[in-house]
């Protein structure tokens, strides 16, 4: 990968890989063409969230997310969303700095037949993949047993699979672009 050669980098999902983005951003900025080179970055924040209260904040899928981001956070891998990524790209040098937030349902709760789409699919991810995603983090970090951690995600699971709770997570999509040198 040269140096001030590239037109556009994107990356996606890097989140639980990354010990420090200030680093990352860094070397994308260094490879992006001066004045012309743009990245995009998308991370989806996986801590359920739920506007309207219909899921206690002692529910077991809260309980899960809180755990999972604190384990990660621990081994220096966070899952947890950067709220400094608008920070890092101004201090990079990044100008045209956009963010798009997006709710992206966690089952087919919504009325909206697109979103109830993206809920049905988004749902079958996170179900198909949540002891995965939590094992290694909860047994090796918290010390926890195997069935203590089955015993949560299937918790979580019966959560995330209810439509009575209107749960979601945020998608944030940002661009920005390197600026002609000086």
């Amino acid at each position: 990968m040269e140096i001030d050669s590239w037109d556009l980098i994107h990356m996606r999902m890097l989140n639980g890989s990354i010990s420090s983005w200030p680093e990352i951003y860094s070397k994308i900025y260094r490879h992006l063409k001066p004045g012309y080179g743009w990245m995009e970055h998308v991370e989806v924040d996986l801590m359920p969230r739920c506007d309207d209260g219909s899921l206690p904040s002692n529910s077991a899928l809260m309980d899960w997310g809180r755990y999972l981001l604190d384990a990660t956070t621990r081994a220096y891998k966070p899952l947890a969303y950067n709220t400094e990524t608008r920070a890092d790209l101004e201090r990079q040098g990044f100008v045209e700095i956009q963010e798009q937030v997006i709710k992206v349902p966690l089952n087919p709760w919504p009325t909206d037949p697109h979103l109830k789409d993206i809920g049905r699919w988004y749902n079958l991810g996170l179900v198909q993949g949540l002891e995965a995603v939590s094992l290694g983090p909860l047994t090796r970090v918290f010390g926890w047993k195997k069935e203590d951690v089955d015993r949560l995600v299937a918790e979580a699971k019966k959560e995330l699979c209810s439509r009575r709770y209107h749960t979601y997570c945020n998608m944030h999509i940002w661009i920005a672009r390197r600026p002609a040198e000086a």
